[in-house]
């Protein structure tokens, strides 16, 4: 009896001790979920990434809404832009944020009119109020992801949801 008590009180420590250690890992690279210069066709990295970390860090990188961002459980974000080659100056913005609950994020940072875009992520919208401009945004785990491009044609949302499944990949095969 005693010698099966101990090898449950073994089993149960060994899982705790393993959850423990997972928890431990370094979080994962950033820089490793942005698309490459050229894998999404016809964009390239235009300037390099910013990174950024808890209120400081992010409100050096996020335009006056990093208290809103860190206050829905944003931990740290990367911002790239991808300029479209031999075309009109589009530009394609990625925000990816790691966040305690990537869901709230999603669910609380944007109010206006949208349209789920499904297959991206856990769950995805464009955006359909904005003038000039187009924007998709989702989550997939513990990131939130924002894009946008500097157009307002039909085949913007096209080009953001390459970005976005490329960007899901990359997240599948982090974990």
């Amino acid at each position: 009896m005693k010698r099966t008590f101990f090898l449950v009180v073994a089993a149960v420590l060994l899982l705790a001790g393993g959850e423990a250690c997972q928890r431990l890992d370094p979080p994962p690279d950033l820089k490793a979920l942005l698309p490459e210069s050229g894998e999404i066709p016809g964009f390239e990295r235009d300037g390099e990434a910013s990174l950024g970390q808890g209120f400081e860090g992010l409100a050096r990188i996020i335009d006056g809404a990093a208290e809103k961002y860190v206050e829905f459980s944003a931990e740290r974000g990367i911002f790239q832009d991808y300029a479209i080659v031999h075309e009109r100056g589009e530009i394609v913005s990625v925000a990816i944020y790691q966040a305690g609950d990537a869901g709230k994020l999603f669910r609380e940072g944007y109010e206006g009119r949208r349209r789920p875009e499904p297959g991206i992520g856990q769950e995805a919208r464009a955006r359909l109020d904005l003038v000039g401009a187009t924007a998709l945004d989702f989550y997939q785990g513990p990131f939130y992801v924002e894009l946008s491009i500097n157009c307002g044609r039909p085949e913007a949302i096209e080009h953001l949801r390459q970005f976005a499944e490329a960007i899901t990949r990359r997240i599948r095969t982090s974990s």
